[in-house]
Order: C-alpha cells, then structure tokens, then sequence
C-alpha cells in the first residue's frame, strides 16, 4: 500500500443534510494521487475540523464530521475481495457494488459516540430498495445500515458508529423507493398503480419524509408517469402528504393478502373478526376504514335481494297490484325460505315486497320478478346491467333470490350497492322491521288468510335491539356462509357501511357485525 501525498489543504463549506435537521461544517477534503487505496493520518487539527476522504476511482468516501474523534488517527480505505463473505441471509438481497473495508484505527480502538458517514457508488438503473449493509463478523452476517439514496446518480450513504467494516451496496428484488403521486380514483379508495407489482396484490407504501404508511391494492399495473415508481388514489396519498404536495418520496414493499388496506387507527384496537371478509366503508368521503379481504369475491346468498330490490323499484310498480302465485314462483329444488302461500293464492306487491326484503323470501322474490313483465333471464341481464352502472365491476348475478352460488360479489362492490339502496326509506324499514304481517286470498280455502314472517337477525340474535343499524340485509347457503350488509347511522348523524361474508354460524356473523360497528362508531368520534 502506498502511502497517499497530500496537497495544500484547502477548508471548503460542505452542507450535511441530516434527517433531523441541517449542520454546517468546515471539511478538510484529500484525494488520494497514487493508488486506489488510500492511507492517511489526522491530527488535531484535522479533528477539530472534520475531514473527508475519497478514494480516486470515485467509489467510496468517507466523512468525518467535527469532534467526532478526540485523539489522533490513521484511517485506511480500501476495495476487498468478497471470496470468504457469506451470502446474505435474506434471498431477496443482491449485491451492486464492490465490497469495501474502511479502517479508523485509534489508541485505543473505541465505538465512536457521534457518526460518520461512508459514501458507495453502486452499479444499478432500477428503483429497488438499496442500503449499505456491514459485515458483522461476530454473527457472520450481513446487517443493514441506516441509508439515504440518491437514485439519479447511483450513490449512497450510510451513518455509522463503527470504527472498523467490510460493506457493500444491496438491493431488495421485493422493494422500491422513489416517488408516489395521486389519481382521482374513487372506484378504489386505497387501490394503486404499480408497474412492479402484479393485479390485485397489496402494497405497503411509506413517506420516506416523516414514516407514515399506507396499505393499497394494485388495480392497474401502467403505464404511469415515468419519474414515479407509484401512483395512489388520492384516499391513499393523502394518509401520507396533503393532495397540494402533489408527489412523496416513499418506500414500498409488497405484504400478505391478508393485510387490511385502510390505515391504522391510532390509539383503537382493529376489530377482532371471525368472518374471512369484512369491510367497513365510509360512503361520504370514499373511503374505506377498515377491511379484510375485501378483494375476495364470494357468493353472497341473500344480499342479492338488495340489487332485485333496485331493478324491480326502477320499473315504478304499483304497490297495490294484486299477484297471483304460480308455480314458476317458488324455487326448485329447494325453495329456502318462503311466504305460505300456495299456486292460485292472491296478494298484494306490497306484501310481497316487505316479505322479500323483511324475512327474506325467495317465493315473493320470483313473484315480484314477474310482476315487472320481464322473463326471468331479462331481469338476471338488468341486474347485471345495474351492476355495471354502479361501478360493481366484481358482481354477477344468476337468479334474483341468491340461492345460486354463482351469486356472487366483493365487500367493496356491496359497499357501494347498500349505500346506494339504502337511501330509500321504504327499503330502510323492511329490512329493519323485527317481522312483517302479510294479507293474502287462500285459493283452497277460498278466504282471506294472514301470515306473520320474521326479520333473521330478530329470529336468531336480535341483532339490531340497540344498535345503530338504519338498514340491513342477511343472507345464508351453505357455499356464501353467513352474510350480512348494514347501513350504521353514528351519534354526529353520519353513516357508513358495514359488511360481513362467510361467517361459520348466525352467533359469529351477529358478534363480528357488533364488533365493526363498535370499531366505526369509535372512529368516526
């Protein structure tokens, strides 16, 4: 090793941005002149200044800021093989640089109370996530350093106490950072636009400016704004900067499937679930407070009655009109819940319609459908038509009742088909209703018979006794589980949605619904 020959000195202002706020300092600066390595001794003078040092091919520097030693120093960098270095444990990690070696030897050696800051040059165009890891030779591995990138000119540095390491440059094949802008995309209030990662995963994204984070789905994989790594809607981009800033600087990692998208709520525990699929939805503001799965699309039984409910409203029927019951009325094979009204039995479209919606009938469902004049498949089409107009994009339809399983919806999509019918009243109060007394003309008998049918959430758990449930619908086959979507009114007179798939028994979809309306009502205090 040569020993490097050092010019004039010359004190120059060098300005160090650091995360918590800026110092200025005076730097001494040598380039070595001979060889790659360089070897060089600080005296008090140079100590009580700082100093920073580069090695000539421009790979490595290192700063020493003032004071940072209290005794003089040889201090020695160097490019080393990595023959004998272990992979890192982490298989995602690839090395971008060479592997270096820096050297601040005093008497005695000692961990340094303040920092110094090491510079790598790396050998990468992409917006992966990079730091400057160490060699930890006590647990023979690679550790990560605290790093601050610097992407359009491939460097950057890292802050440490040690006097003594091997590093080098990975990247993280899972990770990226760079900047984040927001589209106006109302459809999905923590969806995302990512060209890395693939339909429908899920996304951490945190500010790189101050550590917040948010959690999206990608719903379109580009092309975006070249510059950006990441486009948010603007629910999303507002958890981590306001809408004016227009751009942050973020870090993002893909998570499990399973990770709820809305952010977490400080200080309020998330709500304890035995249901797969939960959501809760704030409709005013587009946006989703909490949710589990909600990208899942599931049959969804009963629910379905909520969009028979709006096509078979959108025909202005007359709710006096007296319906004669067909056999074509009841389903086969297996009619589910029903009216007891026979072939030949006369009733009213009212009766009929607080009967579907109330104790949910599949009978007076098939005999509403009829009642518009449409065929059966024509009402299915402008199901699926409506559904198409509501932004519903991962709804189908196949029978009016929900006893198909090709019934079949994701908690967004319900989301936005109860928020939408529940703004009727004469809705809201069939589905609240603890049961519905029906009139009808008995065929057989040949007289005026009158039937009670109960609300399920009253018939199993009384569910809405004391909650603030302002409309509700069930549903239940075996395929769906127990499903349930409620319209909540808060005590500020707000509402939001709340919805519950696939719960094992009526008991666990009645506690899983009680403990998202605690969690809403929580939040929106």
């Amino acid at each position: 090793m040569v020993k490097i020959q050092v010019n004039k000195i010359k004190i120059i202002g060098l300005f160090l941005c650091f995360m918590f706020g800026t110092a200025i300092f005076l730097i001494h600066k040598t380039n070595a002149l001979v060889d790659d390595d360089v070897f060089i001794h600080l005296g008090p003078r140079e100590i009580e200044r700082g100093y920073t040092i580069d090695k000539p091919d421009g790979l490595m520097r290192l700063a020493i800021f003032p004071n940072v030693l209290d005794r003089p120093a040889d201090i020695a960098l160097r490019k080393i093989s990595s023959e004998g270095l272990p992979e890192p444990e982490d298989l995602n990690l690839n090395r971008v640089s060479d592997v270096f070696e820096f050297d601040i030897i005093t008497d005695p050696i000692k961990i340094f109370a303040k920092e110094v800051i090491v510079v790598l040059d790396y050998q990468s165009d992409n917006n992966k996530t990079k730091k400057i890891y160490f060699y930890d030779g006590n647990q023979d591995k690679w550790r990560p350093l605290y790093s601050l990138n610097n992407y359009a000119d491939k460097w950057i540095r890292a802050y440490t106490h040690l006097p003594y390491s091997k590093i080098a440059v990975f990247e993280d094949d899972k990770s990226y950072e760079g900047y984040a802008s927001w589209l106006n995309w109302s459809k999905y209030p923590y969806g995302c636009a990512s060209n890395d990662f693939d339909y429908d995963s899920k996304l951490k994204v945190t500010s790189l400016e101050d550590g917040k984070s948010v959690v999206c789905q990608v719903k379109s994989t580009g092309p975006y704004v070249e510059g950006r790594i990441i486009d948010l809607s603007l629910t999303a981009f507002k958890q981590l900067a306001p809408s004016w800033q227009g751009v942050v600087k973020v870090h993002v990692e893909l998570v499990e499937d399973d990770t709820p998208l809305a952010p977490e709520v400080q200080g309020i525990s998330a709500p304890v679930l035995t249901a797969p699929v939960a959501m809760i939805y704030d409709a005013d503001n587009r946006q989703v407070i909490y949710e589990k799965n909600s990208h899942r699309q599931r049959s969804i039984a009963s629910i379905s009655k909520m969009m028979t409910t709006v096509v078979f409203l959108e025909t202005n029927p007359d709710f006096d009109e007296v319906i004669t019951i067909q056999d074509s009325d009841t389903p086969q094979p297996e009619p589910g819940v029903a009216i007891k009204v026979q072939t030949g039995d006369q009733i009213t479209v009212k009766d009929l319609f607080n009967a579907m919606i109330t104790g949910s009938a599949n009978n007076a469902a098939f005999a509403l459908v009829r009642s518009t004049g449409m065929s059966n498949d024509q009402f299915i089409a402008k199901m699926n038509e409506k559904a198409r107009k509501l932004d519903m994009m991962s709804t189908t339809f196949a029978d009016p009742t929900g006893l198909a399983v090709g019934n079949k919806s994701t908690t967004t999509d319900i989301a936005l088909l109860i928020n939408y019918i529940m703004n009727r009243p004469s809705v809201r109060q069939a589905s609240t209703q603890a049961n519905y007394t029906y009139h009808f003309f008995d065929y057989s008998s040949n007289k005026d018979e009158y039937s009670t049918i109960r609300n399920p959430l009253y018939l199993y758990t009384d569910l809405l006794v004391g909650q603030p449930i302002v409309g509700a619908k069930t549903g239940f086959i075996n395929e769906a589980g127990y499903c349930l979507a409620t319209k909540i009114r808060h005590s500020s007179g707000r509402e939001y949605v709340a919805v519950v798939l696939g719960s094992t028994s009526v008991y666990n979809r009645a506690s899983d619904m009680k403990n998202l309306i605690t969690y809403g009502q929580e939040v929106f205090q």
